[in-house]
């Protein structure tokens, strides 16, 4: 009896020991997840290829003249403190974008903009944020014309509602914006023209209506009663219709 009562023993602790190891290497190889976003455009030859530490998404690149749209929930150990969101011209093969990610914080969410012209990054630099209003930044890139241009809302009503006025194609410009009246439904959609400046019916791009609106659904723009918002927004006309690229973290 001693003896099975003394291997019982024995066994126990060694269990526990395991135990224990298995219990350490579980704190030490425990999986963490980070949300990752880049927004932007690609304008140009190029053709671009996304990559996060070692993974490459080869099944997602970016074409030439297309948007960038790119979400992921990344898994990374516990122990790792940084790892590199990087863009990669695949004509070139030369690397493009390199953004360190601290993973030290408790920020769970990344957001990046990104844009891409002829072989050149477009700088965004918003203006720090207002606790009295908004600001909404647009830059328009459109060669075929240095017309500065009109941006305006219209409800079902017919009433306008100016986001910027004379914005000079290939220039970045911040106005203020606080939602007005006819505006203030959160489930409507409302259209939102580009015109020659001083005008409301004279379109901007391709002397078009369609390939001269956006709707304010896909920009997120700030809501009724907030304030404080930086909204940077990246257009440009695509072959049969307008992209208007939100470059800011899509409200929650």
């Amino acid at each position: 009896m001693k003896k099975i009562k003394s291997n019982i023993q024995t066994f126990s602790l060694a269990f526990l020991l395991l135990w224990t190891f298995v219990a350490c290497n579980k704190e030490v190889d425990a999986t963490k997840v980070i949300s990752v976003e880049l927004k932007g455009f690609n304008i140009g030859d190029a053709e671009l290829e996304i990559s996060i530490d070692t993974v490459v998404f080869s099944k997602e690149k970016v074409s030439p003249n297309m948007e960038l749209n790119f979400a992921k929930v990344y898994a990374y150990p516990s122990s790792q403190k940084e790892i590199s969101l990087k863009i990669k011209d695949i004509n070139s093969g030369k690397e493009v974008y390199n953004q360190p990610l601290d993973l030290n914080n408790n920020e769970l969410e990344k957001f990046f903009q990104f844009i891409w012209i002829d072989g050149k990054q477009l700088e965004v630099k918003p203006p720090a944020a207002d606790p009295a209003t908004n600001k909404i930044g647009f830059y328009i890139h459109y060669p075929q014309s240095n017309d500065p241009i009109d941006i305006f809302m219209q409800n079902d009503e017919g009433q306008i509602a100016y986001l910027a006025r004379n914005v000079q194609p290939s220039t970045w410009l911040y106005s203020d914006y606080l939602t007005s009246e006819g505006f203030k439904n959160p489930n409507a959609n409302y259209n939102i023209y580009f015109t020659k400046a001083g005008t409301t019916d004279t379109w901007a791009f391709a002397e078009n209506q369609w390939m001269s609106t956006a709707y304010a659904n896909g920009i997120f723009l700030p809501q009724d009663g907030q304030t404080g918002k930086v909204c940077s927004i990246f257009v440009t006309p695509g072959t049969v219709d307008l992209r208007a690229v939100r470059l800011f973290k899509r409200p929650r």
